[in-house]
């Protein structure tokens, strides 16, 4: 439910932050976030609990995770930009590895009260920094993206969806700041590409969420290792996320619209794989590839995103498509269970 909801609020967040810009957006939602981790130390039922996690996932996912954060790599850098958005994309689940194990900690020596407590302090602490250090754009405290020694021309056009196409297919050095044009949401929401594009995250993340929520059991019942073993597979995927890394260097050189092909090739290439694992190293051998394709699919959307549509609304753009890679993700974390008690097996 939490999934969904950030996909109801990442519209409202993105043209928020195009309008106003992330330097208030985010330390207003590391303040809420924190007051709903905060008193989660203090419910005293479930459905406090559920409450309070939902907004907690609905606010934290478009305003700190996703769509604001993006939008401010995208406006403060071109040349650069595609290994910015790989970096936001490699925090999340490795301060998360971390952010497990110091809670961990505090929850078996103090409780688990304590340790949602301690993360309620921690957020609103956090929010002073942002204030102070973020910005809208590099504009507006005398800098250019990248440094450009030009001021960049960002106008808007309305043309038809193959010269936004033509534009992502160039690579980034290719495009010097005058080139680069900005859409409106409505002229992108008019164009073939964005359609595409919102297409290719639904089924990606339907896709790479049942594979994952479903790894472990799978494994486990037809590869025969121990649940560690099988969790161990699949835990390869916080330190794989700095694969990020090695996609934006090549969206670099062959654009991220060949990236992401490659990506979901290699991908259902290792889930065919799968079915053939039946030790622990085959089994890694399949969580590394697995791991390394399937984990950037919402980093090289974003880059796609920026090449297309440009930052004059970009967070207006990634906003309208967060409900795709939403309900994708929602839908994933159910449809390998549904489809496994109507079967009876993993294997058809």
């Amino acid at each position: 439910v939490g999934v969904w909801m950030s996909g109801v609020v990442a519209p409202f967040a993105g043209r928020l932050t195009d309008r106003y810009g992330p330097r208030w957006l985010m330390p207003i939602g590391t303040i809420l976030l924190g007051l709903c981790l905060y008193s989660l130390g203090e419910v005293t039922s479930v459905w406090q609990f559920f409450i309070l996690a939902v907004l907690a996932r609905a606010i934290s996912q478009p305003l700190l995770i996703g769509i604001v954060p993006r939008t401010l790599a995208v406006n403060f850098f071109q040349r650069r930009r595609n290994f910015a958005l790989a970096l936001i994309g490699i925090y999340r689940p490795v301060s998360a590895a971390i952010n497990i194990q110091a809670i961990s900690i505090i929850a078996v020596s103090q409780g688990w009260r304590a340790a949602f407590r301690y993360l309620g302090i921690l957020s609103f602490l956090l929010a002073v920094p942002l204030a102070i250090v973020i910005r809208r754009r590099p504009e507006d405290i005398g800098m250019l993206p990248d440094g450009a020694p030009a001021q960049p021309e960002i106008t808007t056009r309305s043309t038809q969806a193959q010269t936004g196409a033509a534009t992502a297919a160039r690579r980034p050095g290719e495009i010097s700041e005058a080139q680069e044009h900005s859409w409106t949401s409505k002229d992108a929401l008019r164009t073939k590409s964005y359609w595409l594009v919102a297409l290719t995250a639904f089924l990606g993340t339907s896709a790479n969420t049942t594979i994952g929520f479903n790894t472990v059991p799978y494994l486990v019942e037809n590869a025969h290792i121990s649940t560690t073993q099988a969790a161990g597979v699949l835990s390869i995927g916080t330190l794989l996320s700095l694969g990020n890394l090695g996609w934006a260097y090549l969206a670099d050189r062959i654009t991220p619209r060949w990236c992401i092909i490659a990506a979901m090739i290699t991908s259902a290439a290792s889930v065919i794989f799968l079915f053939r694992v039946d030790s622990v190293p085959s089994a890694y051998v399949f969580g590394v590839v697995w791991g390394l394709s399937s984990g950037t699919s919402g980093v090289l959307i974003s880059m796609i995103i920026a090449q297309y549509f440009g930052r004059a609304h970009y967070g207006t753009i990634a906003g309208t498509l967060r409900p795709f890679e939403a309900g994708g993700l929602g839908l994933g974390q159910m449809l390998g269970a549904v489809i496994y008690d109507i079967a009876g097996s993993y294997r058809l």
